[in-house]
């Protein structure tokens, strides 16, 4: 047996030295599977990220309501629209576009014509009173010009002996088209939503819907959309919980794709958070990825008007969908395979390895020589695909602390600037020339806050004015002394933001400005409607523009 045993020494010094170069690659392949695994975690969180913005994007009432409006519009203009359009047609278009649960409950509606007026639909599904009254407003709503004088005043006694004294005819029809308004309508809180569809005839399609918000459940609605959301995401669901606040009465709502195992996991983790007020807080904490027994949570608030909560869930972990690769079971089965069969035949034969020194001498250089630099090779491809990752990963972070460093500073800045105006509204002389609309005097109120700021211990290298139309004077850009770039350099600057700053203008205060309004094409959505109404360079913007 002592024989046997020193005969099989060589071989186990021998299969160390092989498994060396295999565990090496085992832990090059275990690296680039815990790669692997993040890459699928971060795959896992955008999708959730992006989850989470389409629910609180559609899970009010208010903009289902849009949603459902912008689909019942553009299925109307794909159709196209006649002349002798029937109200049994708009009504079949609204009980495609909209739910039971989201039908509007009064509905005025029909075909305007500037030379004959409105054609008011009537019969079962619209409202059967006051139909003369709202013909004259949908003829109002609908003109292509504004009425005026008497016309106006009597338009804006039929608006508010309609909906109140919150609303008159101008806000309606100039800002409150195709957005939904609360009004009262019949005693109680209603939602208005009014808007028209023009026909290649010239003809227009007019209404105005009233819904009424008690008889549209909220819950029912946040579960159509998380239902409709999780069915579009074969990995994902979702969970409405209750807040702290909402009382023991109110459950947990599940949408119909969460497996039945996280559902009675979540329901004990539910029961557990109830009985401790703070321990929610602790088991899972708002705003961070978390795995609770396989799976993976991010719980975020919605709103106040509701008594929910938002968890979106993974359906399965992303780790369990990691497979190691077939070849790479093959290779570890036949080398410890073999190696086995080689230590059994020697025990049990008693005789050694039937080959020679040569062969042996060989076979050892192959293995100690040849074969770590085909596994170094290997491992090299592996450690370059996860230094890359973890580069990438890095830039990113890196990145957003920049921005949050810059955003910081920029709050800074603009609240040490906002501190200073205050200071400088005290000097007349300041006031007057920043606010005459002449040349100048913005010149002289430009140099004051040079002087101010550098009092101050700021520097500013470029000031840029943009004074509306009716000023009478161009926009201008002054280079101030220290800056670092040139004027070239800032005129580019001033160049980028000057439409940005006109369609602001346009939209905060149309009566300053003349002639059309700057087209912004980049922002223009599929339906031809700009997405971004409005541009600010810095959030701080928004308290003294």
């Amino acid at each position: 047996m002592k024989r046997r045993i020193k005969m099989a020494l060589p071989l186990v010094f021998a299969f160390i030295l092989t498994l060396l170069p295999f565990g090496l690659l085992e832990y090059n392949q275990h690296q680039r599977s815990l790669i692997q695994h993040e890459r699928e975690l971060l795959k896992w969180e955008h999708k959730a990220g992006n989850y989470l913005q389409m629910f609180k994007a559609l899970w009010s009432l208010e903009l289902q309501i849009k949603y459902r409006q912008f689909r019942l519009k553009k299925a109307r203009l794909h159709a196209g629209l006649t002349a002798d359009f029937t109200g049994a047609q708009f009504l079949q278009d609204l009980q495609v576009a909209f739910p039971k649960n989201i039908y509007p409950e009064a509905i005025f509606a029909g075909i305007y014509k500037p030379s004959t007026g409105v054609r008011m639909f009537t019969g079962p599904g619209f409202y059967s009173q006051k139909q003369r009254f709202f013909k004259r407003i949908l003829e109002g709503l609908a003109a292509e010009k504004n009425d005026s004088g008497s016309g106006l005043s009597t338009l804006n006694s039929l608006i508010k002996g309609a909906f109140g004294e919150v609303i008159d005819f101008n806000l309606l029809k100039n800002y409150r088209r195709g957005k939904v308004s609360r009004a009262m309508f019949e005693g109680s809180l209603h939602l208005l939503y009014w808007d028209k569809i023009t026909a290649k005839d010239g003809s227009n399609l007019v209404f105005i819907q009233l819904f009424l918000p008690e008889k549209n459940d909220r819950l029912a609605v946040m579960h159509q959309v998380a239902n409709s959301l999780s069915k579009r995401s074969p990995d994902i669901c979702s969970v409405l919980v209750p807040l702290e606040f909402a009382g023991r009465d109110v459950s947990p709502v599940f949408d119909a794709h969460v497996p039945s195992e996280q559902r009675h996991h979540l329901r004990g983790l539910f029961k557990r958070m109830a009985e401790k007020p703070l321990e929610r807080d602790l088991l899972v904490p708002a705003g961070k990825f978390i795995d609770h027994q396989g799976v993976r949570i991010f719980r975020d608030f919605i709103d106040y008007a509701v008594p929910y909560e938002i968890w979106v869930l993974s359906r399965d972990n992303p780790e369990m969908n990691l497979r190691e690769p077939a070849i790479s079971f093959l290779l570890r089965l036949f080398f410890f395979s073999g190696w086995i069969l080689v230590f059994c035949k020697v025990l049990i034969s008693g005789h050694p390895v039937g080959i020679s020194l040569k062969n042996w001498l060989t076979l050892t250089f192959i293995v100690v020589g040849i074969l770590p630099l085909a596994v170094f090779f290997v491992a090299g491809i592996f450690q370059i695909d996860s230094s890359l990752f973890r580069r990438e990963q890095e830039a990113v972070k890196d990145a957003l602390q920049r921005l949050e460093e810059a955003d910081a500073s920029g709050e800074v800045i603009m609240a040490e600037f906002r501190d200073a105006c205050r200071q400088w509204t005290s000097e007349p002389a300041w006031v007057k020339n920043i606010s005459a609309w002449d040349a100048p005097s913005w010149e002289k109120a430009v140099q004051f806050m040079q002087t101010k700021f550098a009092s101050s211990g700021l520097d500013l290298g470029a000031i840029y004015i943009y004074p509306p139309d009716k000023a009478g004077i161009k926009d201008r850009c002054f280079l101030l002394p220290g800056a670092k770039n040139t004027l070239a350099q800032e005129q580019q600057t001033h160049d980028f933001y000057l439409s940005w700053i006109r369609k602001a203008y346009f939209k905060i205060a149309p009566e300053l400005m003349q002639g059309v309004e700057p087209e912004m094409s980049i922002f223009h959505g599929r339906t031809g409607q700009e997405v971004l109404r409005i541009f600010m360079s810095n959030r701080g913007d928004v308290e003294f523009v």
